[in-house]
């Protein structure tokens, strides 16, 4: 329980931090916010409602543009579309994936996008701080890893993604200090190994869908604030 207030506290925070300058930004070539479940999809025919029907069975206020309410109460929803992927953004349906790998709701997912070859959640604030993801293939989770919490403590499962090996093959070592941060270096610059689990998670998402949430931007996004 102490896990999954965690996360939401995070997530909710995040929301309201991520999207407070602006209230009134388009749809199209909306941001990706850092936290959700990645579908790929091999053709568009599911409208974002009807995904949210689905899964979600609240009332809701459909927007299409940042509401200032939006994230404010854990059943409000964000879905975004970019290239052939899908993407859920909402607290504790993204924990119950990414923390707990909760088997019945990633079979209702991998059964509704009609059996799709990868399945990826992942989160990215510091504040907490939470970093890592879950890969599921052929509806199987197959890879995880992540953090939550001050102490950053990961939890792992299975082996590496071919996309992680550029993150792993390189040189460790620790400052000549007290704290004696474990640091790496690679092209040039120097990393800090507490934020592994974020870097593995954006090089996995990028070789996988093509694209990663703070480099590109979503065609469509829409808010299902719960009434």
């Amino acid at each position: 329980m102490r896990n999954y207030y965690q996360f939401y506290f995070i997530t909710i925070f995040s929301i309201l931090n991520c999207f407070s300058q602006d209230k009134s930004i388009p749809t199209e070539n909306y941001s990706i916010y850092p936290s959700g479940v990645v579908i790929n999809i091999e053709n568009d025919n599911y409208t974002i409602e009807e995904i949210y029907n689905h899964f979600f069975s609240q009332k809701y206020r459909l927007n299409n543009k940042w509401s200032s309410d939006f994230g404010t109460r854990k059943n409000d929803v964000l879905i975004s579309k970019i290239n052939n992927s899908i993407i859920i953004t909402n607290p504790v349906f993204n924990n119950k994936i990414l923390v707990d790998g909760d088997i019945d709701l990633i079979d209702k997912l991998y059964k509704y996008f009609n059996k799709p070859k990868n399945i990826f959640c992942f989160a990215d604030f510091d504040f907490g701080p939470v970093y890592g993801f879950r890969l599921i293939e052929d509806g199987i989770t197959k890879r995880y890893r992540h953090n939550l919490g001050p102490q950053a403590i990961t939890k792992e499962f299975g082996i590496p993604h071919i996309a992680e090996w550029e993150w792993w093959n390189v040189k460790f070592y620790t400052e000549n200090d007290e704290e004696g941060e474990l640091l790496f270096e690679k092209d040039g610059k120097v990393y800090s190994y507490y934020h592994m689990n974020k870097y593995l998670s954006k090089a996995v998402m990028k070789n996988i869908f093509g694209f990663t949430y703070d480099e590109d931007k979503a065609k469509e996004s829409y808010y299902f604030i719960v009434k």
